[in-house]
């Protein structure tokens, strides 16, 4: 049912309109009952109405200003003017607040009818597009997941289409112009999956970030991707620094609620979506590189230690890998080609 409040200081009136609404219009409305201005904004303000009849000329606070009060507290009630003139002064101001109803005293009961059966078509119409517009934000919200597991895997696969990357980025407003990659290097966790996933997810998502975004892969052979991604105006160092943070917290939250010592690899700050696959495939193998400790291990270092010369840790992010590696990799996009199926 909707509400209807009738502020008329002739209870005459008040009573009349109501006996014509539940008699013409059953079931339709709950009536409420104001007698002057005053009153109208204090049962307006309890029982927010849908649809509010106001006399124009009541003792006290007189209609029009009890209308802007109420309109100004309950913008989305309809509102209808009674006056017991045609006077257009009267109609200038009660347009300039929102109303767009008025009757003339005497008002015949079809009058009446016609004014209330239209409100309430609008009010159904305008619940209609409520509900459809709830409805699509709800659709929204439930596939944003979904769309940060397709970029990250978009990120982790072999081919990089940049202009679907860039769309999914528009979908989740997160920038693709720069990024680096931190890779979990997970044991076979069995039965603890869901449970290692919202860990990570949770951790990384609730980490403080101002000028980057985080993105969570699924768990794939054995190993979770994130991808911090900034702007172009976003510092290589702010990056570095953010992964190497959110690294430590992930080792941390997964030592604590696993009970898992995970290593942490972390690949270079790279540009655009190619650059950040390759930051992914430099992750993977300082993932890697010291199994056994659990701690964190930035690429960057690596290549610093092995000297100018470069040694095995750039050549197989060149194509060079041994067979240990290379296999780990390519099991790791077939699988993730197979998720995204």
């Amino acid at each position: 049912m909707y509400r209807l409040l009738i502020a008329d200081d002739e209870a005459l009136e008040r009573e009349g309109i109501e006996w014509i609404v539940n008699r013409m219009m059953p079931d339709t409305f709950e009536t409420i009952h104001a007698e002057n201005g005053r009153m109208a904004i204090q049962k307006a303000e309890e029982h927010r109405p849908h649809i509010v009849m106001m006399d124009v000329r009541m003792p006290g606070i007189q209609g029009l200003e009890a209308l802007k009060e109420i309109k100004t507290q309950h913008p989305q009630a309809k509102m209808v003017l009674i006056t017991a003139y045609e006077n257009f002064e009267y109609a200038k101001q009660a347009i300039s607040l929102g109303v767009h109803e008025y009757l003339v005293k005497p008002a015949k009961r079809e009058q009446i009818v016609s004014v209330l059966s239209r409100l309430v078509q609008e009010l159904e119409e305008e619940q209609h597009k409520r509900d459809e517009e709830l409805a699509v934000r709800e659709q929204f919200f439930q596939l944003l997941p979904l769309a940060e597991t397709e970029i990250a895997l978009h990120l982790m696969s072999g081919h990089v289409n940049e202009t679907e990357t860039g769309h999914l980025a528009d979908i989740l407003q997160l920038p693709v112009d720069k990024g680096c990659s931190l890779v979990l290097g997970l044991s076979e966790v069995g039965e603890a999956k869901k449970k290692v996933y919202d860990a990570v997810k949770t951790a990384a998502h609730a980490a403080p970030k101002d000028s980057y975004g985080t993105v969570v892969s699924s768990l794939i052979h054995s190993h979770m991707a994130l991808f911090l991604l900034g702007t172009r105006q976003t510092g290589d160092s702010a990056l570095a620094d953010g992964a190497s943070e959110l690294g430590t917290r992930l080792a941390d939250v997964l030592r604590e609620q696993c009970g898992m010592a995970v290593p942490v690899g972390i690949g270079t700050v790279q540009n655009r979506a190619e650059g950040i696959k390759r930051s992914y495939y430099e992750a993977v193998f300082a993932s890697r590189y010291d199994q056994e400790g659990g701690g964190i291990c930035r690429f960057e270092d690596l290549m610093q230690a092995s000297g100018a010369g470069g040694t095995h840790a750039e050549k197989l992010i060149n194509g060079s890998r041994d067979a240990g590696e290379s296999a780990y990799v390519e099991l790791a996009i077939r699988q993730i080609r197979e998720e995204r199926e």
